[in-house]
Formats: structure tokens, C-alpha cells, sequence
């Protein structure tokens, strides 16, 4: 009933709904905020950070807010509970407005990003599901949740577009792992590194980009969106010197640099994306 009674103003994004737009965005920041604290939170209690003392990576480890005293324990829960709350209301709102599917959408990306660390899931200790997880939220259930807001409306084909952002979000999430390896397999944190090793990393990382770039030529093609194309092609020439570096330099510091252009190569594809999907 609530959707069809948004149905008349938002489907087929006529006018485009900016204010849902920017609601919904702000939502998942803030989810996404309250997920990164309450993992700090979990991984304190879990005594990973506490036997975790390779410094050498800023993009690994966590933000180590309360190890630096910045922030007590109680006080990173409470913030991380806070940062949810917030986020909860606007998905809440959302939903009166919109329809089920922002429940639908929303829960999904609460559940995955809270029992990422959180017992008695902990998704991260579960080889490989962790990093599944995170590749589901931020790619296929944003992309298909976003989709929702805009018109009311599920769409497969809205899902499959996210399929390759969320892998390249998986890899971001792989080679940060790399320097926290030893002290994550002595806590339980059994996630792709610990579970197959420093050189199967490589592997793993470049089988991701290669399956993201797939995807995107096949929703491309699907989609009559030829242009899109374009971001496969610029996938691969970012990705395959950036593997290169990553297994020069699987044991040293210097791979730091290498997240950085993990994370370039996951901006750069997506803004493409974006806009060969737009053309």
C-alpha cells in the first residue's frame, strides 16, 4: 500500500527524487560509520587489536583509536550504537515512504556489517565469508537497495550492476589483510589470508578483478550499455601492474602502496561505471 501510493511520483524517476536520494545516502554512511567503530569495538573485545603489533600499515589493523587511547571501549560501543540508531531512523523513514524493501535492503546491510566481527556470527572467522559479506554490501544489496528508493521497485538487473563494485571491495579488504595475518589467525579471524596464505592471496586478488571486469562486459551487453565497457578495459590496465606490485612486495612495507592503488583502481572503476551506465 505504501508503495503504491509513492508509485505515481517515483517510478520511472520523473522527477528524479533527490531528496530519497540524499536520505538514503546519508543512511548508508552512517551505516557504514557505525559498522567500521562497532568492528573496532568487537575486535578489542576479541583481543585481536591487543596481539596486533605491525603499525607499519595505516590501511590495516583497524583505526587503533582505543589501543592510542583516543576513545575508551565503552565509549567506541556507545558511539558505534549511536552511529546505528541514526541510521536505523533514516532507513526507518525511508521505508513509511518508500515501501517494504527498505527493510528488506536495509536489514541485510545492518546484519552483514554488525556480525562482520560481532559474536556469535563473526563472519570475519568463517574463511572466506567474511570477505562474501562485505562484497554483497557494498556492491549488489547497495547498488539493488539504492534502485529501490529511487522507484519503488526491485531489479535483478540493478543487483548484478553492484556485482563488481562489491569485488573490488572484497580485494580492498584481501590486501589489508596481508600484514595482519599472523596475529588475526592467533584470534580466530580465519578469514581468505589466513585461510590459504600469503601467495594464494595474489591469486585470489587477481581472480576478483578479472571476474569483476567479466561481469561488467556481460551487464554491459545485457544492458545495451556499450560504454560501460570502458570501465572493464580500464579495470584491467589499472589492475594487472598493481598485482604485479602485490606480489613484489607481498613481505615488505612498501605494499602500502599498493592498498592505496587498490583503493584508486576501485574509485576509478566506479566513476566509469557510472557513467558509461549514464550514457
Amino acid at each position: 500500500m505504501i508503495a503504491a501510493a509513492y508509485a505515481p511520483t517515483v517510478l520511472g524517476a520523473t522527477p528524479f527524487p533527490t531528496g530519497y536520494f540524499l536520505l538514503a545516502l546519508f543512511g548508508v554512511i552512517i551505516l557504514h560509520l557505525s559498522a567500521n567503530v562497532l568492528n573496532d569495538y568487537f575486535d578489542w573485545v576479541s583481543g585481536a587489536d591487543q596481539v596486533n603489533t605491525k603499525f607499519f600499515q595505516q590501511y590495516s589493523g583497524g583505526s587503533r583509536s582505543i589501543d592510542l587511547g583516543l576513545i575508551s571501549v565503552k565509549g567506541t560501543l556507545m558511539v558505534g550504537l549511536a552511529l546505528l540508531t541514526v541510521s536505523t531512523l533514516t532507513g526507518l523513514f525511508l521505508w513509511q515512504r518508500v515501501g517494504d524493501g527498505v527493510l528488506v535492503f536495509g536489514i541485510a546491510g545492518a546484519f552483514l556489517g554488525f556480525f562482520y566481527t560481532a559474536p556469535p556470527v563473526r563472519l570475519v572467522a568463517r574463511r572466506g565469508l567474511g570477505e562474501l559479506a562485505i562484497g554483497m554490501a557494498f556492491g549488489p544489496f547497495l547498488t539493488g537497495g539504492m534502485h529501490y528508493v529511487l522507484t519503488g521497485q526491485y531489479s535483478p538487473m540493478a543487483m548484478l550492476m553492484g556485482f563488481p563494485i562489491g569485488l573490488l571491495t572484497s580485494n580492498i579488504l584481501l590486501i589489508n589483510q596481508v600484514p595482519d595475518m599472523e596475529s588475526d589467525a592467533k584470534t580466530g579471524k580465519n578469514h581468505l589470508v589466513v585461510t590459504f596464505g600469503l601467495n594464494a592471496a595474489v591469486g585470489i586478488y587477481a581472480g576478483t578483478w578479472i571476474l569483476a571486469a567479466v561481469v561488467t562486459v556481460v551487464f554491459a551487453l545485457a544492458a545495451s550499455k556499450p560504454w560501460m565497457i570502458v570501465s572493464a578495459v580500464s579495470l584491467c590496465a589499472l589492475a594487472i601492474p598493481n598485482t604485479i606490485y602485490f606480489k613484489k612486495h607481498l613481505h615488505d612495507r612498501s605494499l602500502v602502496k599498493g592498498n592505496v592503488k587498490t583503493i584508486a583502481i576501485t574509485l576509478i572503476y566506479g566513476l566509469l561505471c557510472a557513467v558509461g551506465a549514464w550514457l
